[in-house]
């Protein structure tokens, strides 16, 4: 069950059942092996959905991106933005600036707004919120929680965490350390901002 209205387009549909909705602007998509329902308006648009089922809409400028391999719920507005998610459930909301970034192996929640940003995140559980500022960063390998804002900022994580309370001395340095960078990353960029 789909409508199309206001605009050329094409689109190939198969092994699964689709409700889509499709209006203002060229479109060109293709949906295969599962259930998909998604809306895309003011914008021309390109995409491939497969191998799950996927609930998303995009509005608002042009966009080009691919889901594969699991649950995927996602919202994209006002500005360009490419990106892949694939392998784990994902949500995020990307809005008001160009954006380019991979999500891949882990559950993973975040937010950009209002400045360019490029990273990359993967094999871990990460919830952090990016705004205000040009902002290039990579986590990988643990869970980490973090916020960054107003101003300028790049660095790496790499985090090796289990489940259980070692006493082992490196391992129990890991958060301090990451603590210290990060409390001396934020300190520098509100100095610079104040």
């Amino acid at each position: 069950m789909f409508t199309v209205s206001h605009g050329p387009v094409m689109f190939t549909v198969s092994h699964g059942p689709v409700m889509f909705t499709v209006s203002h602007g060229p479109v060109m998509f293709t949906v295969s092996h599962g259930p998909v329902m998604f809306t895309v308006s003011h914008g021309p648009v390109m995409f491939t959905v497969s191998h799950g089922p996927v609930m998303f809409t995009v509005s608002h400028g042009p966009v080009m991106f691919t889901v594969s391999h699991g649950p995927v719920m996602f919202t994209v507005s006002h500005g360009p933005v490419m990106f892949t998610a694939s392998h784990g459930p994902v949500m995020f909301t990307v809005s008001n600036g160009p954006v380019m970034f991979t999500v891949s192996h882990g559950p993973v929640m975040f937010t950009v707004s209002n400045g360019p940003v490029m990273f990359t995140v993967s094999h871990g559980s990460v919830m952090f919120t990016v705004s205000h500022g040009p902002v290039m960063f990579t986590v990988s390998h643990g869970p980490v929680m973090f916020t960054v804002s107003n101003g300028p900022v790049m660095f790496t994580v790499s985090l090796h965490c289990h489940s259980q309370h070692t006493h082992d001395s490196e391992s129990s340095q890991v958060p301090s350390f990451f603590s210290i960078l990060c409390c001396k990353i934020l300190n520098n960029m509100f100095s610079l901002c104040h």
